[in-house]
């Protein structure tokens, strides 16, 4: 997997050339500690339909990821409580022009819920989404003055999302990351988020634009992890089910998702056999139940067609 070798990638920053003047902006404003990529996911979206309950459609579908373990030699490493339901509250925030989104961010603010109430505060993301890792690094993601950031570094993560609507094969992004909790809701605008996340006050953006949540609604999410997937060499990965719950105009939309992911160690590479394990699992998941998996770009991508 040649997409996986760029863990590799110097601790530098390429600034890219042809920029025009107001990418260059961004782009020379260099972060103070430049990331290595330091996780993969590997996604499938799954079919609706097979969750009509999505209780019964999260164990079901643990059934089958043991199933498929099984069968190929890959260790599972069992939580607690495998079905242990999580919730949250997941929102997107743009500009009425979706200028954000155009420009390559994402603004996403996730609240938890704990026994059906919400747990106070907000967790506020900025991720930059670019087809390769070297475009992904090439800006700033540091916080403002006075937030601090609730990861211990910057994340720069490969996003493969297999059997895309895309292509019908893999489609792969490189996503750079940093969250912070906050205690009090921003005012709305490109001003106030400007302070929080510099990065988007240098976009070509009025200050006074105002900040609205995309298509007007928020997904519920319902996720469970139900361990983690040893694929040899010591390369642990973590698994999800997840599904979000959308309102809309015509009725409730479900986007069931799988996913296992994996940080990088940078004091060892993992033989060929080992990442390889990667890919053929999660195809194996897609031919063993073909019924189960829908062609998909990912769950954010499916609430902003929405808009």
């Amino acid at each position: 997997m040649n997409k996986i070798i760029l863990y590799l990638l110097p601790a530098i920053l390429f600034l890219l050339p042809g920029c025009d003047s107001k990418e260059q902006s961004i782009k020379s404003d260099l972060a103070a500690e430049i990331p290595r990529l330091n996780s993969c996911e590997y996604k499938l979206l799954l079919n609706p339909e097979m969750f009509e309950n999505f209780d019964s459609g999260f164990e079901a579908y643990w059934k089958i990821i043991q199933e498929v373990a099984e069968s190929e030699g890959i260790g599972i490493i069992h939580s607690d409580n495998p079905l242990k339901l999580k919730h949250k509250e997941i929102s997107f925030f743009d500009t009425p022009d979706l200028d954000f989104r155009k420009s390559g961010f994402l603004l996403r603010k996730r609240t938890k819920y704990k026994e059906g109430k919400a747990i106070p505060g907000n967790e506020y993301t900025v991720k930059f989404l670019r087809p390769t890792a070297e475009e992904a690094l090439a800006v700033n993601l540091t916080l403002g003055e006075g937030y601090v950031p609730k990861d211990d570094e910057i994340e720069l993560e490969s996003d493969i999302v297999y059997y895309s609507a895309a292509n019908g094969a893999e489609k792969t992004t490189y996503c750079l990351s940093n969250s912070t909790l906050i205690d009090e809701q921003p005012d709305m605008t490109i001003s106030a988020f400007s302070k929080i996340f510099p990065v988007l006050g240098k976009l070509d953006i009025p200050q006074e634009i105002e900040i609205r949540k995309v298509a007007g609604i928020s997904a519920t999410e319902w996720k469970i992890s139900p361990g983690n997937l040893d694929f040899g060499d010591t390369l642990i990965a973590e698994m999800d089910i997840t599904i979000w719950l959308v309102e809309t105009e015509n009725g409730l939309l479900k986007i069931p998702e799988f996913s296992f992911d994996h940080g990088y160690n940078k004091d060892h590479v993992w033989d060929k056999k080992a990442m390889k394990n990667c890919t053929t699992f999660i195809n194996k998941l897609h031919d063993s139940h073909p019924e189960w998996i829908i062609p998909g770009s990912g769950k954010s991508t499916k609430l902003f067609e929405l808009n």
